[in-house]
């Protein structure tokens, strides 16, 4: 499902991010070579996300274009 995505946006994994609250969201990102963002208000414990391997974490949405611009500057 995320090659099709990323095959019909004509984007590459390394200009893409997903972003999630549980494993098999970073799991995906990390197999396929994308960033990802982990949020804390989710699914699963921030603490995991982040030990998963997860490249940025946010709290709330409002810190989104933050974690963008530090991931792609």
């Amino acid at each position: 499902m995320i090659e099709k995505i990323l095959e019909v946006s004509q984007y590459t994994p390394q200009e893409a991010v997903i972003i999630g609250d549980g494993q098999p969201d970073i799991e995906v990102a990390l197999r396929m070579g994308i960033k990802s963002i982990a949020v804390s208000y989710g699914y699963e414990p921030i603490e995991k996300l982040m030990a998963l391997g997860a490249h940025h974490r946010i709290d709330q949405i409002s810190e989104l274009p933050t974690a963008l611009k530090t991931l792609f500057p």
